[in-house]
């Protein structure tokens, strides 16, 4: 999954990362941090394998 994917994901989730486009600033940090501690992983604001195998499911199946 792609930053730009993520970042897709968290909004469409309801965490705001700013703008989707690819650049991993402090919105898009403070959005996994939110999305990590909702989700009970350990917060480290980067897309780590956990946080990317709970992302990836939710953002496929909003996909239109």
């Amino acid at each position: 999954m792609s930053l730009k994917s993520a970042q897709l994901a968290l909004k469409r989730l309801g965490y705001d990362p700013g703008p989707v486009d690819d650049v991993y600033g402090q919105r898009t940090r403070s959005a996994l941090t939110r999305f990590q501690r909702a989700k009970h992983l350990p917060v480290s604001g980067t897309l780590d394998d956990e946080t990317l195998r709970l992302l990836a499911p939710r953002s496929e199946a909003t996909a239109p």
